[in-house]
C-alpha cells in the first residue's frame, strides 16, 4: 500500500487494482516524483482512473509549481471525462489558461467538439468569454469555419453578433466572409446575425465577400436580405465599385437583388 504501489497502479491503467489500494488505505492525494495520482492519470491520458480518483475524493485542484492545475491540463489534453468531472466538484470552466486560451476557445481552436460539448454544459459557463486575443469561441469557430462547433455555441446562446475589437471590429459573419466559410455564413443569416454591421473600415460581410470574389457567399447574404447600398469608410459601396471596375459577374450578380443603387 506504499506510495509508488499507486502510482504503479494508476500507470499501468489498473483501476481495479487503484480501488482496491485506496480501499486498503492508500493515500489518495500521495506524491510520487512531483505527481499526484490524478496528475499522473491525466498525464498519461487514463481518463478512467482519473475519474475514479476525482469521484473517490482526491484533491482534484492541487498542483505544484511545475504543472498546470489538474483542469487545465485535462483541457489541454482533450479529456472531456475528466473535464466533465471536475466541472462537477466545481471547478470553474470560465479560466484563461496558460497558453490564452479560454477552455472553450481552446477546443474550438483544437477542433475538439466533444470537449467543446461538455464545457457549454458546464455549471455557471460564461460562453461569451474572449481569450487573450479578444476571441470568444463562436467569433473562433466562425473565423476557423467550424460550422457545427458555431451551431453548437449559438445553441447555448452565444453572442452572433460579438465585435472582435482586436480585429478590426469584425463580427463572427465578418470573420466568416472574410475567410470565405459560406457554411459558416449561412448558419449565422439563418441565426438571424446582423447581416450589415461594418468593421473598422466602414467594411460589411457582403463587402469582404465582393472582395474576394466569393459569388456564392454574396449570394447567401443577397439572398438572407444584406444591404449593397451601405458605404464603406471611403463612401463607396460595392456596387459602385462593381461598375467602376467594370466586374460584369459581380453586376449582375447585385442587379439580381434588387435594382442597382
Amino acid at each position: 500500500m506504499g506510495t509508488e504501489d499507486l502510482h504503479t497502479a494508476v500507470r499501468t491503467g489498473d483501476a481495479s487494482l487503484v480501488e482496491s489500494l485506496l480501499n486498503k488505505g492508500s493515500n489518495i492525494d500521495t506524491v510520487y516524483y512531483g505527481w499526484t495520482p490524478l496528475q499522473h492519470a491525466i498525464d498519461i491520458g487514463n481518463q478512467e482512473v482519473a475519474v475514479l480518483l476525482i469521484d473517490k475524493g482526491c484533491d482534484h485542484v492541487f498542483h505544484d509549481k511545475n504543472h498546470r492545475a489538474p483542469f487545465e491540463e485535462a483541457v489541454m489534453k482533450k479529456q472531456p471525462k475528466v473535464v466533465e468531472s471536475l466541472l462537477a466538484k466545481g471547478v470553474t470552466g470560465n479560466i484563461i489558461m496558460s497558453g490564452g486560451h479560454t477552455p472553450l476557445t481552446y477546443a474550438v481552436e483544437k477542433e475538439c467538439p466533444g470537449l467543446l460539448s461538455v464545457l457549454i454544459k458546464g455549471p455557471g459557463i460564461e460562453v461569451d468569454k474572449p481569450n487573450t486575443w479578444g476571441h470568444t469561441a463562436a467569433y473562433l469557430a466562425a473565423k476557423n469555419g467550424e460550422v457545427e462547433m458555431l451551431k453548437s455555441l449559438l445553441s447555448a446562446g452565444a453572442n452572433a453578433n460579438y465585435i472582435c475589437k482586436e480585429e478590426g471590429a469584425y463580427t463572427p459573419l465578418i470573420a466568416a466572409a472574410a475567410n470565405e466559410h459560406v457554411q459558416v455564413v449561412s448558419a449565422l443569416t439563418k441565426h438571424g446575425c446582423d447581416l450589415n454591421a461594418q468593421d473598422a473600415d466602414g467594411w460589411t460581410a457582403l463587402w469582404h465577400a465582393y472582395s474576394s470574389a466569393s459569388e456564392d457567399i454574396c449570394r447567401v447574404l443577397l439572398r438572407a436580405g444584406a444591404d449593397k447600398s451601405i458605404p464603406n469608410a471611403e463612401g463607396q459601396t460595392v456596387v459602385q465599385d462593381a461598375t467602376e471596375n467594370e466586374d460584369e459577374s459581380m453586376i449582375e450578380l447585385f442587379q439580381k437583388y434588387n435594382s442597382l443603387v
